[in-house]
């Protein structure tokens, strides 16, 4: 199965290819949650992170993460 399924069928999260749809071995992942505890959210995209970090087949070049507080 694909990064995207094994994330999606592992947390309440919602994730999507993003960018570099047109490349055969590169892409943009967009990673959504939302909730009312910032530890609570932290708490998953790390493991979501971590998961993505773990898998042999993946190497990440680059990494953006932003909590939005309203």
């Amino acid at each position: 199965r694909s990064i995207i399924d094994r994330i999606k069928a592992r947390f309440n999260v919602s994730i999507a290819e993003v960018d570099g749809n047109d490349y055969w071995q590169r892409s943009t992942l967009g990673i959504t949650l939302v909730g009312n505890e910032k530890k609570f959210i932290s708490s998953i995209l790390n493991r979501v992170i971590e998961l993505i970090y773990s898998s042999d087949s993946i190497e990440v070049l680059s990494r953006e993460c932003d909590i939005i507080k309203y």
